[in-house]
Parts: structure tokens; C-alpha cells; sequence
């Protein structure tokens, strides 16, 4: 049975040219989005964990009122995130309880059909794993709202990113003196609409290494979470505008190449349906915590060439049991894997 799947955005989908217009920013505190390179640079924050470093982003917020302060997502379901990581404050700024090991050199092996991986032990393995300790979930308040602080940097540089061996993979320029961090983008869909977040934290390890996040086995904990759709075989192709899912993404999309500023632009990723977003009638429902389910299109649909793409969960659900089920006909059901892909903008229009 096919068990692993990825959730970061999409490939081939329609570009802006230069700076995204700051109306289309969700995420407000984001000093540039330039989809046609697949970058964002967020404010950087200066913190420590023991006698380490860190640096840290701050994408949402559970309570309006301080989002809105901070220019932050308000993501009312972050309330009921299970694992958050004590924080305490100091002089120098937040002290952490732990921090990410990014050292782990990642690795993916691409199958004969590109997903799944290699049939081998060495083929899969996350660039980054957290301890236990670690959340990107703080709570730097006893009675205040809960945070999403991923950490994606320790040390005090300088930073080789042809390595990330101090830095999350999705990295693609830091610069500790300006306070600046630019990240590798992902793309997908809400409600039909091109969306574009960042991947940070995955509960799985092939997830984590296909994802270019952090390996965080607890994530999932609570019930802050709401739902993501992965395809797992939808069209492949470069430049296809029906291409779509982990086959694509791994095959169209340079999954083993270092993310760097030179290749950004041509990172690829599935097109996941997201059934949530901070704008129009799903905004009081919005995590940016994703309990992940996959969808496979039926044998004789990919035959026909008929496993089209898919911008909207209700066409999911609208073909369920007629073309599509879950993986090797299995019920369309919750994976158990959670991914925290915060959003940041639209392309073209907001989710309604």
C-alpha cells in the first residue's frame, strides 16, 4: 500500500512577474513575495535554546488582535495545537526549551516511477529533525495566544547554504544583521484559487525530506488541525497544465537538488488542495496545521489521460466512489500525517 506522500504546492501555475502586489499578502509582515522565483523574505527573530543561537519566523497567531499587531495570520485553530513549546523570555529574546538539528544531510531516490522512493534503506531521509522538546507552537505568554515560530536557523553564521547543515532546507538567503530570511515557496489551492505558503514542519519522515522541512514526529498532537488533499497519481510533465501530485512533483519538480537561490524558480511541488484559507467564509476555520489525506484517481481514469487536476475539495468529494478513491482503493480517509504549511498569499484572487 502506498503510505507516503508530500504536501507543498504546485508546479505550472500562473506567474506573477516581480514583487506580488501587497493586497494579495495574507501574511502582511512578509517584506517580499516574488512568485516567479518561488521566494519570500520574512522578518528574522533572534532567540537561544541551551548556549545555541536561533533564529525564527513568525507566520500566525490564535488570537485576531495580536495577529493583526504583528501583521501575522490569524489562525483561530492554533488554539487547540496539542504540542507547543515552552518559551521563556529574556535580554536577549526568547529562549526556546529546544531547537531543530539540521545537520542530517537530506536525501530522496526517486522509484522507477519517481514516487514512491527507491526500494532501499538509504533512499529517504529528512535534512532536519527536531527532539521532542521542539515545537514550532509557542506560547511566549502564560494567558496569551499560541504562535507559529518556526525555527530555521541556529548558529551565528555565517551560513553555507549549499549545505543547510545550519539551516532548514527551504532556505535560500539569510541575513542575521538585517533581521531578513528569503524561503523556498510552495504552491497550491483553496476554494479553486492559486495560493502560495511555506512548509516548515512535517510529522513524517519521507513528508519531512520531500518537503524540505523539519522532521517534527509529534506535530499532529491536539485538534488544531483541518485538511489538506494529496494526489498521489495525477498527470506528470513539465510545463502540463493538467501535471499534478507526488509522481509530477518528483519527477517535474527537482526533488533531489539542494534548494538554492539559482534553482528556486524551478522547484516544483503536487498542487494540494487546501480546504481552508485566512480570506472569504473559511477564514474563523483557518490552521495553518494540515491533517493530510491522499487521493488516487481510478486505473482506468489515469489510462483515459482523464486524471485532470483538481483546484477545489469539492470536486473531491463529487467524485468520490467514481473515480476517485484512496491510495490502492482504499477509503479517502485521514493519513495520520500533519504538515504546518502556514499561508502567505493568492495569485489572481482571493478564496471566496
Amino acid at each position: 500500500m502506498l503510505i507516503f506522500f508530500v504536501f507543498a504546492g504546485c508546479a505550472a501555475l500562473p506567474e506573477a512577474s516581480g514583487e506580488l502586489p501587497r493586497e494579495q499578502l495574507v501574511l502582511r509582515s512578509a517584506l517580499s513575495v516574488r512568485p516567479a522565483d518561488n521566494s519570500v523574505t520574512l522578518p528574522l527573530f533572534k532567540g537561544s535554546a541551551g548556549n545555541l543561537t536561533v533564529w525564527y519566523i513568525v507566520m500566525d497567531s490564535s488570537d485576531q488582535a495580536d495577529a493583526e499587531r504583528r501583521g501575522v495570520v490569524w489562525a483561530p485553530l492554533l488554539a487547540r495545537a496539542g504540542h507547543v513549546q515552552p518559551v521563556q523570555h529574556s535580554d536577549a529574546g526568547l529562549v526556546f526549551a529546544a531547537a531543530p538539528d539540521f545537520a542530517p544531510e537530506r536525501r530522496y531516490r526517486p522509484g522507477p516511477q519517481g514516487f514512491p522512493p527507491l526500494d532501499a534503506a538509504d533512499a529517504v531521509a529528512p535534512g532536519a529533525t527536531a527532539p521532542a522538546a521542539y515545537s514550532p507552537f509557542i506560547r511566549p505568554a502564560a494567558d496569551g495566544p499560541i504562535l507559529n515560530a518556526p525555527i530555521v536557523a541556529v548558529g551565528d553564521g555565517p551560513f553555507d547554504l549549499s549545505r543547510h547543515d545550519r539551516t532548514m532546507d527551504r532556505v535560500l538567503a539569510i541575513d542575521t544583521a538585517k533581521r531578513q530570511v528569503t524561503l523556498l515557496l510552495s504552491r497550491g489551492f483553496a476554494e479553486g484559487r492559486a495560493v502560495l505558503y511555506i512548509s516548515t514542519e512535517a510529522s513524517d519522515p519521507l513528508a519531512a525530506a520531500l518537503e524540505r522541512a523539519t522532521l517534527v514526529p509529534k506535530l499532529g498532537e491536539g485538534d488544531g488541525d483541518i485538511g489538506l488533499i494529496a494526489m498521489v497519481n495525477g498527470q506528470t510533465g513539465a510545463g502540463n497544465p493538467e501535471a499534478q501530485g507526488l509522481p509530477h512533483l518528483v519527477l517535474d519538480g527537482a526533488v533531489a537538488e539542494t534548494a538554492g537561490r539559482h534553482n528556486a524558480a524551478r522547484l516544483g511541488a503536487p498542487g494540494n488542495i487546501l480546504t481552508a484559507f485566512p480570506t472569504g467564509k473559511t477564514a474563523s476555520g483557518y490552521s495553518p496545521l494540515w491533517s493530510v489525506s491522499m487521493a488516487a484517481w481510478a486505473e482506468n481514469r489515469v489510462k483515459a489521460g482523464s486524471n485532470i487536476r483538481i483546484t477545489h475539495q469539492a470536486e473531491i468529494y463529487r467524485q468520490l466512489g467514481k473515480g476517485i478513491n484512496g491510495p490502492d482503493g482504499a477509503p479517502f480517509a485521514p493519513s495520520g500525517i500533519t504538515v504546518n504549511c502556514p499561508v502567505v498569499a493568492y495569485l489572481d484572487e482571493a478564496p471566496p
